[in-house]
C-alpha cells in the first residue's frame, strides 16, 4: 500500500501489523479499533484521520503529518515519530511509554490523561500543548519548546529539562522530584 490515497475511507477493527504504508496518503481515513503495530508509514499523510483506540506500538511514523487528528486512547508505545507534524491533535488517554517524539512539532497537541514516560521530546515544538495530568517520569524535554504548555498535576520524576524553552509553561501541583533544568 505504500504511496496509496484512501481519503476518507474506512478502516474500523483492519489488521495492518507490519505494513509497509510509506508515504501513503491518508488524509480523514478512519483506522479505529485497528492493529497497525510495526506499521511503517513514514511521510504519510494522515490529515484529520481517525485513530481511535488503534493499537499502533513500534509503529514507523517518521517525518509524517497527522494534523488535526483524532485519536484518543491510542497505543503508540515505542513509536517513532520523530520530525512528524502533530499540529492540534487529540491523544487524549493515550499510551506513548517510550515513544520518540524528538523534532515533532505538537503545537495545540491535547496530550492530557496520557501515559509518556520515558518519552523523548527533545527538540520539540510544545508550544500551547496540553499534558495535564499526565504520567511524565523520566521523559527527555531537552532543548523542547514549551512556551504556553500545560503540565499542571503531571509526574514530572526525573525528567529533563535542559535548554528547553518554558516561558509561561505552567506546572501547577507537578511532581517534579530530581528533575534537571
Amino acid at each position: 500500500m505504500s504511496g496509496i490515497d484512501v481519503y476518507m475511507s474506512v478502516f474500523e477493527n483492519a489488521n495492518f501489523k507490519n505494513t509497509i504504508l510509506t508515504g501513503a496518503k491518508l488524509n480523514g481515513a478512519t483506522f479505529s479499533l485497528a492493529e497497525m503495530s510495526g506499521a511503517k508509514m513514514n511521510d504519510a499523510l494522515m490529515r484529520g484521520a481517525t485513530l481511535t483506540s488503534a493499537s499502533m506500538n513500534n509503529a514507523n511514523l517518521t517525518k509524517s503529518d497527522l494534523t488535526d487528528t483524532y485519536a484518543r486512547c491510542v497505543k503508540l508505545n515505542g513509536a517513532d515519530l520523530t520530525c512528524a507534524i502533530l499540529k492540534n491533535v487529540d491523544f487524549e488517554f493515550g499510551e506513548f511509554i517510550d515513544a520518540n517524539f524528538s523534532g515533532a512539532d505538537l503545537t495545540d497537541a491535547n496530550l492530557s490523561n496520557t501515559n509518556l514516560r520515558n518519552a523523548n521530546f527533545s527538540g520539540a515544538d510544545l508550544t500551547d500543548a496540553d499534558l495535564s495530568n499526565t504520567n511524565l517520569r523520566n521523559a527527555n524535554f531537552s532543548g523542547a519548546d514549551l512556551t504556553d504548555a500545560d503540565l499542571s498535576n503531571s509526574n514530572l520524576r526525573n525528567a529533563n529539562f535542559t535548554g528547553a524553552i518554558l516561558t509561561r509553561t505552567k506546572f501547577n501541583d507537578a511532581i517534579m522530584t530530581d528533575c534537571v533544568f
